[in-house]
């Protein structure tokens, strides 16, 4: 070989060596995660003052040394890319109003926060605990009716109102819920809660359990200082053949009156179209605030 073809026969060696460095340059090898597994929350109040939560979890929101990882549908299989240990922390998530699609870390449960280190490619299984915090106090609680002993609603323009039942169908928890019926006789139901509470500034959710065949709605009736009463209906919840958890945040209609004397919780239900009968059974309504 000439001393010329050797040259270039080096150079050109060279040459692909430095492409080969440059392309993995541009594309490095990326870092494998860890993966966690979340089935779901597992319930643990810690706190009896304000009664037991019962939550329906349905996502979390996951964080790494504080870092946002993102929210995730439950079961979970978060990606997390560490080099060395860490602190996770996984925040319950609740759909608003029972929208799905509207995901928020609830406040008034706790966090789990745990430690990991670094397993590339490998599944961990995590189960995370929920429930009322522990610094919520017997005030948080402004409202609570779970139908065992009589019914804190009344008829309101209509002709059926919200009654206790034990039958073991319609009962979710404790000894009775609460039942509303409508049929052809009795097409409409309309309630109202004869307890009542104040306005307040902080975050404050109106909680129920509900399993229905009729379609319902759930609102607030205001009384206010020159005694006029303002009424509005907030959600509607379409039937359910399990029991569900409704989370409906209050505090933007209540800005809408924060001088109001007293807030009454309201309740209608009609009958389905084409149908003979349907029901709403209801437990555990509860308004509370951090």
């Amino acid at each position: 070989m000439t001393f010329k073809n050797c040259l270039i026969t080096i150079l050109f060696a060279t040459f692909l060596t430095g492409v080969q460095s440059g392309c993995n340059f541009i594309n490095p090898a990326e870092p494998i995660p860890t993966f966690f597994s979340i089935d779901s929350f597992a319930t643990y109040d810690s706190t009896n003052k304000v009664g037991q939560s019962y939550p329906e979890v349905t996502s979390v929101f996951a964080y790494f040394n504080g870092a946002s990882i993102g929210v995730f549908e439950l079961p979970a299989k978060i990606p997390v890319v560490m080099d060395k240990p860490g602190e996770l922390f996984f925040v319950p998530g609740i759909a608003l109003n029972g929208v799905t699609s509207y995901q928020k870390g609830y406040s008034l449960y706790y966090s789990t926060k745990v430690s990991q280190g670094p397993q590339p490619g490998k599944v961990v299984q995590l189960n995370p605990t929920t429930g009322y915090r522990s610094t919520l106090q017997s005030n948080s609680l402004l409202f609570f009716e779970g139908f065992d002993n009589s019914s804190q609603f009344i008829n309101l323009n209509s002709d059926t109102s919200i009654v206790p039942t034990n039958e073991p169908e319609f009962v979710f928890s404790g000894a009775r819920s609460g039942l509303i019926s409508v049929d052809e006789a009795h097409p409409f139901s309309e309630s109202v809660s004869t307890s009542y509470f104040a306005p307040q500034l902080k975050e404050t959710f109106l909680e129920l359990n509900y399993k229905n065949t009729a379609e319902f709605q759930v609102g607030v009736s205001f009384l206010l200082g020159n005694q006029n009463v303002v009424s509005y209906y907030l959600v509607g919840f379409k039937s359910s053949e399990i029991w569900r958890k409704a989370y409906i945040p209050l505090n933007e209609v209540m800005n809408l009156y924060p001088g109001a004397e007293r807030i009454y919780i309201i309740l209608k239900s009609t009958l389905p179209e084409g149908e003979q009968s349907g029901n709403v059974a209801l437990d555990n309504i509860r308004v509370i605030h951090i």
